[in-house]
């Protein structure tokens, strides 16, 4: 059963049909008085309250603060009890692969590219053959593989500009930079915008000026 709120002691001023509340403690002197435990619905046709005892096992679910009650009790007093609910799994905000490491030996922070031989290499604007970037080294574990984030946010840079736009440098391999490659061919490839002062959104988008 759903209600919408748990922590009234007086029924709200202008319900609408159905709506439904769980009556914990009710004050003296309201059309809920004594019927604290019980659930309370309204019925518009009939311009009154109408009043579910529960029974053991009953599970109410709240609007309010999206939790989850059972009861316990056979018979009034009702004891109405919390449960922990399993909380859902959290999104996938980011992608990472491991992949083996290529000549250049790219460190964790590099931009790198798949090369033909199916190793992650520095990647560097001046040249389509090492373009366009894949991703970010997170990892460098030491047994000729690496972590490479593909997708998603990236912390621990410094000097990044929130809400700036970085390209795979045509000057540095394994770097980015707010220079746009201006030197025909050299590909263009937005790769990631500043979230902060250290952290950075990966989205690879590969294009070309020439």
């Amino acid at each position: 059963m759903i209600v919408l709120d748990k922590d009234l002691s007086a029924p709200p001023v202008n319900p609408a049909d159905g709506d439904a509340y769980l009556i914990i403690e009710a004050d003296s002197g309201t059309s809920w008085t004594g019927h604290d435990g019980e659930v309370a619905s309204w019925y518009a046709a009939g311009c009154y309250w109408r009043f579910y005892a529960p029974s053991p096992g009953w599970e109410v679910f709240c609007l309010d603060d999206y939790t989850t009650w059972i009861q316990i009790a056979f018979k009034a007093p009702w004891s109405w009890y919390q449960t922990t609910p399993t909380p859902p799994p959290e999104p996938q905000t980011s992608f990472e692969f491991e992949m083996k490491r290529g000549a250049s030996n790219p460190v964790v922070g590099d931009v790198v590219y798949c090369s033909a031989d199916g190793t992650v290499d520095k990647a560097k604007a001046d040249s389509a053959t090492s373009m366009p970037a894949m991703g970010m080294v997170t990892v460098v574990p030491g047994d000729g593989t690496v972590t490479v984030r593909v997708l998603g946010l990236y912390n621990g840079l410094q000097g990044i500009a929130n809400g700036e736009y970085y390209y795979v440098s045509e000057t540095t391999a394994g770097a980015i930079t707010t220079a746009k490659p201006a030197t025909p061919p050299n590909v263009v490839q937005i790769f990631c915008v500043g979230m902060s002062t250290s952290a950075i959104l990966i989205n690879p988008a590969p294009g070309s000026n020439a």
